[in-house]
């Protein structure tokens, strides 16, 4: 059996149960609630606790610990309370820059959100790029737009690159 990139787009189309005109909005909202929406699965981040225990795993945090503990030792013990404060504060300032860029880039993943443009019912339509169907067929495509995951394009003849 071909895979989808080997078959020709009448053969697609016919696998995908589907059409030049694309989906009907029936079809798609079967389709979405049989496949999911068209979105890659992310992971659960770490945990703040993590976060904070991973700032001591530099080896520089780990050359201090060690003179930390050779001043411990020595009975320098002042010397010792100064260093394991530091690297606590570097642990502390270190989590809370991670939770900030994390934040940040959950700003940004929501601000550049993708939209895709699909036919639904024989019409254009501007969708949220996660909500594509299996069997989409993208047929127009203007500077700038996109195309879901899950979409093929019957026909590529129209196409140009930017610079052309």
């Amino acid at each position: 059996m071909k895979t989808w990139y080997q078959m020709t787009a009448e053969e697609a189309l016919r696998g995908m149960e589907s059409s030049h005109g694309g989906l009907s909005s029936g079809q798609a909202e079967v389709r979405c609630c049989q496949f999911g929406e068209n979105v890659l699965q992310e992971h659960a981040g770490k945990k703040i606790w993590q976060v904070f225990l991973e700032q001591f795993q530099d080896l520089l945090v780990l050359i201090l610990i060690a003179a930390a503990a050779i001043s411990v030792l020595s009975g320098s013990g002042e010397s010792a309370a100064v260093i394991f404060a530091v690297i606590t504060m570097n642990a502390v300032l270190g989590t809370i820059q991670h939770e900030k860029a994390r934040k940040s880039l959950e700003s940004l993943k929501k601000l550049s959100a993708p939209v895709a443009q699909v036919l639904r019912d024989e019409k254009k339509k501007k969708k949220p790029g996660d909500s594509g169907s299996e069997g989409s067929a993208g047929r127009y495509c203007a500077a700038g737009c996109g195309e879901s995951g899950g979409g093929r394009w019957p026909s590529a003849g129209m196409l140009q690159s930017a610079g052309e």
